[in-house]
């Protein structure tokens, strides 16, 4: 009888590290996958945070949140060019960020004006509300 039941992270992740890696191995992917944590400051104060992942040679924007009190004063600009900085350093490809367009109008108005572009919508999702992936391409591999 198979038993399915809910564990640790800690429990599980040597199991689940190698279990991927040989299905990967298998089918001929070999991506290295990264996630990389910051700290946006203004004069030794925390005004946001930015979490970006790196999968393959694609950078992903997973969060960026700023203080409310900051917003509006161009420090969500400094994140997007920090973010694109950081990709094509990393040499990737192509930049993606999910965001709904009716909960943060203002940040998907940030994104539209660094060039990215809608690529999928999510229907229904979180919150019962429709969700976009955009995205951008930076490197030679714009097709």
């Amino acid at each position: 009888m198979i038993c399915i039941k809910q564990v640790k992270k800690r429990e599980i992740f040597s199991f689940k590290q190698r279990i991927w890696k040989l299905f990967n191995k298998k089918k001929g992917y070999f991506f290295k996958q990264k996630t990389y944590h910051f700290e946006i400051s203004l004069e030794d104060k925390r005004i946001g945070y930015m979490k970006i992942e790196i999968i393959d040679n694609v950078a992903i924007l997973d969060e960026l949140i700023i203080k409310s009190e900051y917003r509006g004063k161009k420090y969500g600009h400094y994140a997007m060019e920090f973010f694109e900085t950081f990709a094509k350093e990393h040499k990737c490809h192509k930049m993606r960020l999910k965001t709904n367009t009716e909960l943060n109008t203002s940040a998907y108005h940030l994104y539209k004006k660094h060039g990215f572009k809608v690529e999928a919508v999510l229907k229904k999702d979180y919150f019962n509300k429709d969700w976009v992936i955009l995205s951008k391409f930076i490197g030679k591999s714009e097709d």
